[in-house]
């Protein structure tokens, strides 16, 4: 039926609608043209070459699908024609009529070319010798209206067909049949009648010429009839039916890729960049035949720099454009991945192919389908590629170019290399596939095998664009490679470097007095920033003098620009690198992040940077060349580095364009020099397969890979599969386990495979590899009862493993960890999650962790994130075994803990915590924390294909959202906004998602003004890596807005998207639905709608509701999730129903909170609070909790500093950031009083403080609070109060549970069980899910409200110490009650007085000394090294045995040992310059952080007395620690580090110190009634040990020498410190045979001893305790234990517990009894400042240092009545390294 076209108006405008239509630019360039449609009105758009070529040349496309395109549009045409007359025109002139139709018909015609002559073109197929034309144009009739036989006569002399060669007629018959060229041809109303017809005129014609004389061309693919026109000068080349050929015009000039047949935009970009012509060697291989027309594969090797990666480009280029392939391009690493990706991108844009990187946990927008080229990692790669095994699409690539292929050798990763070629190579035999690969390396020894295993073409050069001269230089001076004497260093800039030993800073300013660029490499970081921070220094010292013209070279501009985009860095930047850029000079390591470390390579690349001092990572990184090229050492720790690193390494000298030279240089010394004359003459190692290491593990995977894979599923297929492998056509060996018949592995189905039925003698690897698949159930075998064939097929767990491309053995691990964890997972936290992805790889990674800072934080951490670690394997008594060195062995345990302390650290990252404050919180390079944090990103996204394979698909939608948000470091709502490439920074994407902007498509709609606001507020410049340095506001604006365009687009296959813009981003929409509001309603209080657009204002309506009960305390970031609906009023019922549950749950908290007590809010109005303070009055005891909260400062826009200034008007602040929220009383049984101290009511908040002063000083006034000294430390620094005299009582239910189990540290629940368990249903209320032993009112971080919180710890208080105090009453006579109030509460009082005045120190001179420490530790460390003549670990034990010869005299059964003791006895000075160095370290190490919590020329410490012995020991900081004065012995002189002396008293104080001589001995003395003892400590004189040593020894005094008395004081201490047998011989550096019998000496001498310390354990056997001399007791139930070590160290215990103990309630009596005369004195300035152990310091103003002193000495003195005298030593000072005796003051 005729089709007639209505009437209608046409144009340019309609023609250019309908061409949009198509979508043509929806799909990538490879997948466009594959396609039809049957609907009539489809227009059919083919690309052609240009018309210049149209006379000589087809356009290579398809013939299938080029006639099928062809018939749809010669039948639009046809309707065209017919309906011309009919149409209407915009203008009634016969010349638009005619210019209108024209354009319609050019459209219609093929773009570019002569349509008529294409279908001469496509009658030459069908018969080149037909004679009669009439008959051809009738069966093209209906194709088109056209005279074409006419046309096809005048073009019939040119009859040139190719025909393929079949071996018989039949095969002929199926080529036709496959290839259908008929249904092509006809028009789609043709009848089947028509289309048999027509088949057999082709039958005909073919059979007619088969075997004319012409060329053929072979397919190896499927057999159908190919096509080679080609004229004088032209070959075009056709692989397959449905593939493109590839063109090339053979007689031109090829040297210019002009005339490779490229797109014009890609000619054009290499124009840019300089490339115009190929070298002779580019070109040579480039021509190679088979490789560009047979699709042959190509191995080349060139030298580094010599171009290699041009050839790859052309080839895949062509491939892509011509042939509608993919491509991959397959690299070593990331950075070079990022590198080529940025540079493919900007060449192949412009011409619509899309290339993309795959990378780490980066996963371009519409994935693999999307793109055209993809650049890889091996990894990537080999994912891509198991996936499209899997979807049976691996047909769709053309070309994998594989650079650096000489890695197939690495041990850690070439297997996946060859894997991934082999399952290619297999692919391409077993299905005919066509995939051309490209290989390239340096220059390989063996390269003949790479060549034969690839089937491939081989090319080899040596050419080298640039000539490279290598040289090696020993001493001082420099020698080509044949050890010819080229020339001495010259030492002109000597005076401006003096610590150049190796003369490389000299070498250095050779080249950059030239203005030329240098790479120095280093084999650590250490020697980088140490050579690189010397070349600053000396260039520093050039440029006062402009010595060499220096000012001239170094372009002061661009390196101020540098330094202001380092200092802009999101991530932070180096101090030491800021240093260093300012003069031209850069380190770059695996320590730096990767902002950094792009800064730096672009600051290099456009030659603001002159020397780059880097590790070997940058010889195989990023492109960097340079002209002179220095590698300090041919050493690699203890080895040679590889001929590798090597080549890689001097392959950077010689810039292109820049240089006429490139300069390597070697650096010797005389140990070094043999070597580093082998490295520079030996070749490449050759390569080899390493498929068969680590027990076949590589091996195991490859098969398992191809078996899931659904590609190789029975024993022929793996037996072809392995013999594609290098591995085979390396070794050339034969498989027992293939010649195993089909029975046999029938046999198999029902039988448990076991690797212990292994024999010794199975040494085939399939077998072995088989086996294990099988056992651990990877595979099954299936067994086909038809055709009695076995096939082996992948279990749920196989396949898993191929789709996230893990080893079998990683994914058998990670499969047994995911199964456990789904019995228990613990959603409180993410902790969980992100400890599941994080990877295996940790425990290598990270190497040292501090293992001590790590229980610490451990100890810190929620319960809800202990129970995580529990759950995965974490333990205290692992890390404990760890601080002291014992963990080795327990790889498993290392793995786990090292993971979940990175675990914690990726944690903080995803919360947007800044990469610089994990670094520094978890002592992580951040370099290294931006590696596992990508490497966690990557593993994540493994994970979670890994759960979906397994169809554990609630756990995978767990764990997904971490690929990106560990890739980011952000949280879930940030994902979005931060797709784009130039959103590096995390606040900016959170600056744009608080304006509104929040998700890509309002960025891409939004203003540049809008954005460039926003950046503009934050007040900083960007870096954005690749892009230029000069980057402004508006630029970067501009680049976000566009990237979002872009990335939307590529996502959702858009095109021709009219992108509108907003007014601004913040501006409100309906259909975003954000501003939801809330009812919510309270029994007290009226309904109530609050906005929650911000969070802040919710809080504040929270906190002004007048309610009792707790009001619900709502996560803001639920909306988020809530769905869009129009309807406000709907929205926000169903807000209301979302919460309804969590509502009644919290009113049933208050019902349950109102039947225990009575909660009244006393700040509601005067009189009330009047009334409480009454009844305050009348209480003797009350239970007191005060409730803190944490305020967040952030200066977020123009004007913080003002907002920063307004979020500080909190009452009762403190600490900077926190606030007093809430202060609960507990006045009786069952009513609480709390304070919302936050209230606006001005003259109620002073009333509440005048109240609270008057509290404290109320002596008749006890107050019940947990925590006591730490809570009311935090009320006085908010309250600020004037001197207080008569202090209230308190009482602390925590310590009273420490007085009643010293041993036990009970938590909240434990104590509530114990003491009160009738009142564990309130303790619910406040701590439902924790188990923390802290204040539950400073608990800030809980979500319960702060006055339920409080109101529940006084109440409990109160309960719990009425219990605790009965108990103390009912213990032996109840003396140990008094001791409670009396003492231990008492010293809390006064240890609380003592930390808020902190301890005085001089800020500047603790300043000084660390950096004088660190220099000396820095030099020592050098004069080390230098005597051993090699770095090595001073850290390590091992290394250092070795070092000073410890392990060659060492058994093998003995443990090594590097202890001081141990060293001290070689006597040797490197030995002795190790002990000084540890003693540096470890000092440093001690003080470095305490130079954080200086505050006012003070340090705050913190005390803690809840000890087993109840001694008081500190923490954060730790001043008990601060290092008595040592000297540093160091070459010909001596150094005092005096940290002490830094601790000095302001003007007008000074210290005063008092300290018990020999106590503990003395209470032994006392406790033993030792006549001997006595006598000895009654008479005059102050060396004791003397006299002790002299009576033992039964010598004279005078005879007593330095050992005896050092024995004495050992042992002494011994005994009292309850030491073992063992232990003392190890202190008394003797034998434990020997320490017996110093032992049984000395008891004979002091036999008192003896019988106390029988007496004393027999008495504890018996009542199960000891007690002290205040009857304080300590339990001990292993004294009675059937473990004899149990017994025995419980006894040493009991021991130790009674003169510890006694010596600790002495020393806090005598502080008490100080304190008390210094009030009654009325000495109120002279205050405590520390207590250390034995030793008192007070900060006296000068005027009152006698009167003081005098006091201080009776108080201690007279402290308590012993048997024998207590002495005690007074010291003064201005600081603590300069006291002097007491007595010169007198």
């Amino acid at each position: 039926m005729p089709y007639e076209s209505p009437s209608f108006e046409i144009g340019e405008r309609t023609l250019l609608e309908i061409e949009q239509q198509t979508n043509y630019a929806r799909t990538p360039l490879t997948s466009r043209n594959k396609q039809t449609n049957d609907d009539e009105n489809e227009i059919i758009i083919e690309e052609s070459p240009n018309a210049k070529d149209n006379s000589s040349t087809f356009y290579q496309k398809d013939l299938a699908e080029r006639f099928k395109n062809a018939s749809q549009r010669g039948k639009m045409k046809r309707k065209f024609e017919k309906s011309k007359s009919n149409l209407t025109f915009r203008g009634d002139d016969e010349e638009n009529k005619k210019s209108e139709i024209s354009s319609i018909s050019k459209y219609l015609q093929v773009e570019e070319i002569d349509f008529s002559a294409w279908e001469r073109s496509a009658a030459k197929l069908i018969s080149p010798a037909v004679k009669n034309a009439s008959k051809f144009a009738t069966i093209m009739d209906d194709f088109a209206d056209i005279n074409f036989s006419e046309s096809f006569i005048s073009e019939s002399q040119e009859e040139m067909i190719l025909n393929k060669k079949s071996k018989d007629d039949a095969d002929c018959e199926n080529s036709i049949h496959e290839m259908d060229n008929v249904t092509f041809l006809l028009p789609h109303e043709a009848t089947k009648n028509d289309q048999v017809e027509a088949d057999k005129l082709l039958q005909a014609e073919f059979d007619q010429h088969k075997q004319s004389n012409v060329s053929l061309l072979e397919s190896d693919s499927i057999k159908t009839e190919s096509v080679l026109a080609f004229s004088q000068n032209v070959v075009t080349c056709r692989k397959e039916s449905h593939d493109e050929s590839l063109s090339l015009d053979m007689n031109k000039d090829l040297r210019f890729i002009s005339n490779w047949n490229l797109p014009q935009s890609i000619v054009n970009e290499y124009r840019k960049k300089g490339v115009e012509e190929m070298f002779d060697w580019q070109n040579e291989c480039l021509r190679n035949t088979k490789v560009l027309f047979e699709n042959a594969n190509l191995v080349y090797s060139a030298p580094t720099s010599a171009g290699k990666t041009l050839v790859s480009e052309i080839l895949m280029i062509k491939n892509v454009v011509e042939r509608r392939k993919k491509a991959i391009f397959i690299l070593p690493f990331v950075s070079v991945v990022r590198e080529k990706t940025f540079y493919l991108q900007d060449l192949m844009t412009s011409s619509g192919i899309r290339v993309e990187g795959f990378f780490g946990g980066y996963h371009p927008p519409g994935g693999f389908e999307s793109i055209d080229i993809a650049v890889c990692t091996i990894e990537k790669a080999n994912s891509i590629i198991n996936r499209l095994l899997e979807k049976n699409k691996l047909d769709e690539i053309g070309t994998i170019v594989i650079d650096e292929i000489h890695l197939i050798s690495d041990s850690s990763r070439g297997y996946i290399l060859e894997l991934l070629l082999t399952k290619i190579l297999y692919m391409c035999q077993k299905f005919h596939h066509k995939i051309q690969l490209v290989t390239m390396s340096a220059t390989l020894p063996n390269v003949e095998l790479l060549r034969d295993w690839l089937k491939a073409e081989f090319y080899r050069t040596d050419y080298r664009p640039i000539e490279l001269r290598e040289m090696i230089k020993i001493g001082k001076n420099i020698y080509d490679q044949r050890m010819k004497l080229l020339k001495e260093i010259d030492e002109t800039w000597k005076d401006f470097f003096p610590n150049d030993s190796d003369e490389v800073c000299q070498l250095s300013m050779e080249t950059i007095l030239e203005n030329c660029q240098l790479i120095i490499f280093c084999p650590s970081k250490d020697w980088c920033e140490q050579l690189s921070t010397n070349l600053a220094r000396g260039i520093h010292g050039m440029l006062k003098t402009n010595a060499g013209g220096i000012v001239n070279i170094l372009n002061k501009m661009r390196i101020e620009m540098l330094l202001e985009q380092a200092k802009a860095l999101a991530s932070g930047v180096d101090e030491k690198l800021i240093r260093n850029l300012g003069y031209g000079c850069a380190f770059h390591h695996a320590g730096l992040t990767t902002d950094e470390r792009d800064l730096i390579e672009m600051g290099f690349k456009d030659g603001t940077l002159k020397v780059l001092v880097a590790t070997s990572t940058l010889s195989s990184g990023v492109n960097l060349p340079a002209r002179r090229v220095i590698i300090r050492t041919p050493m690699f720790g203890r080895s040679m580095m590889s001929n590798l690193t090597y080549r890689q390494m001097i392959g950077r000298a010689g810039r292109k364009g820049k240089d006429v030279l490139g300069e390597s240089i070697l650096v010797c010394n005389d140990a070094t020099s043999r070597i580093g004359k082998q490295l520079v003459v030996t070749s490449l190692d050759p390569i080899s397969s390493c498929l068969n290491a680590d027990n076949n593990a590589h091996l195991k995977r490859a098969l398992l890979e191809i078996i899931a894979s659904g590609v190789a599923n029975t024993k022929v297929d793996l037996e072809g599969f392995v013999k594609s492998t290098l591995y085979c056509q390396q070794h050339e060996i034969e498989f027992d386990w293939f010649q195993i018949s089909n029975e046999d592995l029938k046999a198999l189905i029902n039988v448990k495979i076991s690797s212990e039925n292994e024999t010794e003698t199975d040494t085939d690897p399939i077998r072995s590899s088989m086996n294990f698949l099988l056992e651990y159930e990877f595979i099954r075998i299936h067994a086909n009862d038809d055709n009695n064939d076995v096939q082996f097929v992948p279990t749920r767990l196989g396949l898993a493993c191929l789709s996230s491309s893990l080893p079998p053995k990683d994914g058998f691990l990670l499969f047994s960890e995911l199964q456990k964890s789904r019995q228990n997972f613990v959603l409180e936290s993410e902790l969980h999650a992100i400890y599941l992805v994080t990877p295996f790889s940790v425990a290598y990674q990270l190497q040292d962790i501090d293992w001590i800072y790590f229980a610490e934080v451990h100890d810190k951490l929620p319960e809800m994130m202990k129970r995580v670690g529990t759950m995965v394997g974490v333990s205290e008594t692992y890390m404990i075994r760890a601080i002291t060195g014992k963990h080795s062995s327990d790889w498993r345990s290392l793995q786990i803990h090292k993971r979940f302390y990175t675990a914690l650290a990726l944690q903080e990252l995803v919360n947007e915590k800044s990469v610089t404050e994990v670094s520094m919180k978890y002592k992580i390079p951040r370099g290294m924390l931006q590696s596992l944090q990508q490497m966690a990103s990557t593993f994540a996204g493994t994970v979670t294909t890994f759960c979906k394979s397994l169809q554990w698909n609630l756990l995978a939608l767990i764990l997904s959202q971490f690929r990106e948000r560990l890739f980011f470091g952000i949280h879930p709502d940030l994902i979005d906004l931060m797709k784009i490439p130039s959103l590096n920074s995390t606040r900016v994407a959170r600056a744009l998602y608080k304006n509104g902007i929040e998700r890509l498509n309002d960025l891409a709609n939004c203003k540049t003004l809008a954005v460039e606001n926003v950046i503009l507020d934050l007040g900083e410049n960007f870096f954005i890596a690749g892009k230029s340095l000069e980057m402004n506001a508006q630029q970067l604006a501009n680049l976000m807005i566009n990237e979002a365009r872009h990335h939307l687009q590529n996502e959702m296959g858009l095109v021709g998207v009219q992108w509108t813009q907003q007014q601004s981003g913040n501006a409100s929409r309906k259909d975003r639905k954000r501003k939801a509001k809330l009812s919510i309603s309270d029994e007290n209080t009226k309904r109530t709608r609050i906005d929650l657009n911000t969070s802040e204002e919710f809080k504040r309506n929270l906190r002004s509701s007048d309610t009792s009960t707790e009001l619900l305390v709502v996560n803001t970031q639920l909306f988020n999730q809530l769905d869009k609906k129009a309807d406000e009023d709907k929205e926000i019922d169903e807000n209301a129903s979302l919460f309804k549950d969590l509502e009644s749950e919290s009113s049933s908290s208050n019902e349950s909170l109102l039947e225990h007590f009575q909660l009244v809010d006393v700040l509601v109005g005067d009189e009330t609070f009047s009334q409480f303070e009454g009844e305050l009055q009348e209480q003797n005891e009350i239970g007191m909790s005060i409730g803190i909260q944490k305020f967040e400062i952030k200066q977020q826009m123009i004007g913080g500093n003002l907002l920063q200034s307004s979020l500080k008007n909190f009452n009762f602040t403190f600490d900077k950031n926190f606030y007093i929220d809430c202060i609960s009383f507990c006045c009786n049984a069952n009513r609480v009083y709390f304070l919302n101290v936050q209230n606006d009511n001005v003259k109620l908040i002073e009333r509440v403080k005048q109240m609270l002063i008057k509290l404290m000083n109320r002596s008749n006034l006890t107050l019940n609070i947990y925590e006591a000294k730490e809570q009311l430390k935090i009320l006085f620094k908010a309250l600020k109060p004037p001197h207080i005299g008569n202090f209230v009582k308190i009482r602390d239910p925590r310590i009273g549970s420490w007085i009643l189990h010293p041993d036990t540290n009970l938590n909240w629940h434990q104590m509530v069980e114990k003491f009160s368990p009738k009142h564990a249903e309130v303790l619910q209320l406040a701590a439902k899910h924790q188990s923390t032993v802290s204040s539950l009112g400073m608990n800030f971080v809980s979500r319960v409200e702060s006055k339920i919180r409080t109101a529940v710890e006084c109440f409990l208080s109160n309960h719990l110490l009425e219990q605790q105090i009965e108990l103390m009453k009912k213990t032996g006579n109840g003396t140990i009650s008094r001791v409670f109030c009396d003492l231990e509460m008492s010293i809390q009082i006064v240890l609380m007085k003592m930390e808020l005045n902190g301890f005085p120190i001089n800020e500047c001179k603790f300043q000084g000394m660390i950096e004088k420490a660190s220099k000396l530790q820095r030099q020592l460390e050098q004069h080390i090294y230098e005597l051993n003549g090699r770095k090595f670990n001073l850290s390590s034990s091992k290394e250092v045995s070795k070092v000073v010869g410890i392990h060659r005299n060492l058994e093998n059964k003995k443990k090594l040992s590097t202890a001081k003791n141990v060293l001290e006895k070689l006597d040797l000075p490197i030995a002795n310059y190790i002990m000084t160095w540890r003693t540096l370290s470890k000092t440093l190490s001690n003080f470095q952080p305490m130079t954080k919590l200086i505050r006012n020329e003070r340090v705050y410490g913190n005390s803690f007395s809840l000890t087993q012995t109840g001694r008081i020991s500190m923490y954060e900081p730790n001043l008990q620690n601060v290092t008595k004065d040592f000297i540093v012995k160091f070459k010909d002189y001596d150094e005092i580090v005096s940290f002490r002396s830094a601790f000095e008293c302001s003007k007008g104080k000074l210290l005063l110190s008092a300290d018990f001589c020999q106590l503990e001995l003395r209470i032994l003395t006392h406790l033993s009634k030792d006549s001997n003892l006595m006598s000895i400590m009654k008479s005059p004189g102050e060396d004791i040990f003397r006299k002790i040593s002299a009576k033992w020894n039964k010598i004279d005094e005078s005879d007593v020498t330095v050992v005896h008395r050092n024995q004495t004081k050992q042992l002494c201490y011994g005994i009292i410190y309850g030491m073992g047998n063992k232990a003392l011989a190890e202190t008394m550096k003797i034998d434990e045979e020997e320490s017996a019998k110093v032992t049984a000496e000395f008891h004979a001498a002091y036999q008192g001893i003896k019988r106390y310390s029988d007496k004393t354990i027999q008495k504890a056997r018996e009542n199960g305790f000891i007690e002290t001399v205040t009857l304080r007791r300590r339990y001990l139930p292993a004294l009675n234990s059937e473990s004899s070590s149990e017994k025995a160290q419980a006894e040493r215990q009991a021991l130790n517990s009674c003169i510890q103990g006694s010596a600790s309630d002495l020393v806090k009596n005598a502080i008490l009894r100080m304190d008390r005369n210094l009030n009654k004195n009325k000495l109120n300035d002279c205050n405590l400042v520390l207590h250390l152990h034995d030793e008192l310091f007070y900060e006296v103003p000068e005027e009152c240092i006698k009167d003081a002193g005098r006091i201080l000495m009776q108080s201690m003195q007279n402290c308590v009545e012993l048997r024998v005298p207590l002495l005690v030593k007074l010291k003064f000072g201005r600081s603590w390294g300069e006291m002097k005796d007491f007595q010169t003051l007198q």
